[in-house]
Formats: C-alpha cells, structure tokens, sequence
C-alpha cells in the first residue's frame, strides 16, 4: 500500500498488534500526554489505522479492542488473514520467535517487533536468515534510537563537537537481554560497532535464564566502556555516563536526562580545568513511540531507512551472546 490520495486524502497503512500487554496497550490511553504503547503510537499518527489486536488471552484482546475502539480477534490466523501492512508483535520475549515466524508466512509490509529480537542467538540468527532471503523487513524497538534528543546526540558525537570520546559507563540491571540489550544497543547506536567484550560478572535478578552481567566492551567510537550492574530487586537503573575530551554527557534518571558539562577554568585554581554546571536537556522516551511509528510510516513511504532494522537487532544480540558465553566460561 504506498502513498495514494483517495478522494483528497492520503491512504493509511492498517496496523494490527499481536500481545495486548502493557506495551501493546496497557502502559497509556488515547488522552496521555505519554505515548508509550504501540497502540498509542499508531493511534496518534494519522497516516495509520489501528485495526485490532490478538493475544492468548482473548479477556485481554477484548479489554484492548475495546480500549481502543478496534476489533479483537479470535486467533492469530484471522489477523494475518486480514492483510495489514503493519503488524507489531509485543508478545513476551520468549514468544516472539514462534510468533515471527508465524508473522514471517504472512508476508506484511513491515514487522515491528518488540526487543530483543528472540529469546537466545540462535533463534536471532534464524530469524535473520529468513528476513533476508524472504525480504520482509523487521523494525525493531530499541526506543532510545527514536528519541531526538539522543539522535542529536549521536551526531554530536560523531562530528566530534566534544572531541574524542575517552571512555563510558553503563549501568543497568533487571536481565542482560531484558534491559542489558538497550543499553548495549544504545552503546551501538552512540558509537559504532561492539569491537571486543568481556564478561567480569552477573547478578541473578531478573530471571535464571537472563542474569544481568556485568563487563567492558570496546566499540568503533569508545576505546573502553564498562558495564556495571545493579540489582532490580531493590531498585531499577538504567544510566550512561560519557567522558569525551572536552565535556561530559550523563544519561541519567533512567535515561530520561541528558546533562551535558562543558570544560571550565576552576574558580580557586585557574590553572586547572574542570567540569562546569551541568545543562540539562529533557530525553523524552515517554514518546519515543511517536517516533517508532513515524519511522516505520516513512520507511514505507520509501523516504527513509528503518533505525533499527532486523541486523543492528541480531549484531546487539550478537554481544550478549558472547558475553553470556564469556560468564559460563569463567
């Protein structure tokens, strides 16, 4: 379905969610100010029709279609079989490789899927596989990629507004694949390719299959970033903190601030350089899916390409992998 004026107005691409959860509908409603769900998202661009929803639990399905004035479907085979463009699947993570392949058969447009991509690399690479030679692309929702605050900053880091970068921290918990793989992804995304890993340590708080693992990876843009994990049983963190050579950037508050601290001349001491007040800017991930749905709208208007696509999800995945084998082999 492309671009066509139909009687003066521009055509729609249809959208179906597959999972009726907390970020396929639960997280917001059509009146916040957050636009945190998918359903949200495609609801708050007009060039989208939100057409229904389909989840296991079909009381959810129901609640959420009738949330946001959509059908619910009875199975999964009715939603392919209603030929949507769009089709987000926001299933819990390990469902989602059945449910990509299943999707993959009906052949949508586009596939947005929530992070990570599958539940192992096995299932990632499989998946890969089979949107390659199948050619139906993938997007998927590493959510600080979406956000223009961040995009800013990546290009300020890459123009090297602030010099070199010297090295970074990154601080998470709640599962290196849950949680980790946004900030790995994130990494990426500011930086460039992961060019080495080690794994130091891991902390069992999320699941025993998806310990948060502590490490230090190198990238194309950062010589030496180390991972440092916290434990979500008591608190949830999720921070980065950049040293270049002429400022510091803070992601800080869960990544919803960034603060940026230029050099200054110490005021006691002027012969030495420290780090001045810090600007704060606000990072507003509460609407990134705004910018999700945007991207994935443009990408099928051929305007631009997908920020996220099926490959940068599987070289991201690609490292925890590596990092999880790194811990076993200790």
């Amino acid at each position: 379905m492309s671009k066509i004026k139909t009687r003066g107005r521009v055509k729609k691409y249809r959208a179906a969610i597959i999972g009726a959860g907390r970020i396929g509908s639960g997280f917001d409603n059509s009146r916040t100010a957050a636009v945190a769900t998918h359903a949200h998202a495609f609801k708050n661009n007009p060039r989208v029709e939100l057409v229904g929803f389909f989840d296991i639990q079909p009381e959810k399905a129901r609640a959420a279609a009738k949330k946001w004035s959509v059908l619910a479907y009875k199975n999964l085979n009715d939603l392919l079989a209603d030929k949507p463009d769009l089709i987000s699947i926001c299933t819990p993570d390990a469902d989602h490789y059945p449910t990509l392949l299943k999707v993959l058969s009906s052949k949508p447009r586009l596939i947005i899927c929530e992070k990570p991509l599958t539940a192992n690399i096995r299932q990632a690479r499989l998946v890969a596989e089979k949107i390659v030679k199948m050619n139906i692309p993938i997007l998927v929702n590493y959510s600080r990629r979406f956000d223009s605050t961040i995009q800013k900053c990546r290009l300020d880091i890459k123009k090297k507004k602030y010099g070199k970068v010297i090295s970074a921290v990154g601080v998470y918990n709640k599962g290196l694949l849950h949680t980790g793989s946004h900030l790995i992804d994130f990494a990426r995304y500011l930086f460039g390719d992961v060019l080495d890993c080690q794994a130091l340590n891991a902390i069992f708080d999320y699941h025993r299959n998806d310990p948060s693992v502590g490490g230090w990876l190198k990238l194309e843009d950062c010589p030496s970033l180390n991972l440092v994990v916290g434990d979500s049983r008591y608190y949830e963190i999720f921070e980065m903190d950049i040293l270049l050579e002429k400022a510091r950037l803070r992601f800080t508050n869960f990544g919803s601030v960034l603060a940026v601290q230029k050099i200054a001349k110490d005021k006691s001491y002027p012969e030495f350089s420290v780090l001045g007040r810090p600007k704060e800017t606000a990072v507003k991930l509460n609407r990134a899916a705004v910018g999700l749905a945007g991207n994935a709208v443009n990408f099928l208007d051929k305007k631009v390409d997908l920020l996220c696509a099926g490959q940068d999800a599987l070289k991201t995945q690609i490292v925890c992998g590596d990092l999880l084998k790194g811990l076993k082999n200790k």
